[in-house]
């Protein structure tokens, strides 16, 4: 079980400021994901996005909402089906990750997360 549990972390992926784009270096935790699912049949996904407090309410639930779709166009063109993806939600400021007082803090806020499941 707790080898399995490990298996199926997948860190991340992080953004800049008002950016729905991730970079090279991010992708790298999307491909792992993809490898993940397409070594194990059975499992699947779920992507939740959000933004650091900085700027509007409506805004960053929208921007959230796109950085879940950047995620979620990468996982699709990578052949995993889109069935495979359980949720997807876009949730804005809530549930920070860090202060939203610092940089350091809103960066690690600015996220898509994923949680493995077994179908």
């Amino acid at each position: 079980e707790e080898i399995e549990a490990e298996k199926m972390k997948v860190e991340p992926v992080y953004f800049d400021s008002n950016k729905a784009t991730f970079t090279a270096q991010e992708k790298v935790k999307i491909d792992k994901l993809v490898n993940l699912l397409k070594e194990n049949s059975n499992y699947n996904v779920k992507v939740t996005g959000y933004a650091d407090a900085l700027g509007a309410d409506a805004y960053n639930m929208n921007l959230s909402k796109n950085r879940v779709s950047a995620v979620i166009k990468s996982i699709l063109s990578s052949k995993i089906k889109k069935n495979r993806i359980e949720l997807q939600k876009g949730l804005g400021e809530a549930n920070p990750a860090a202060t939203n007082d610092t940089p350091e803090g809103r960066a690690l806020n600015r996220r898509v997360e994923f949680e493995v499941t077994k179908k």
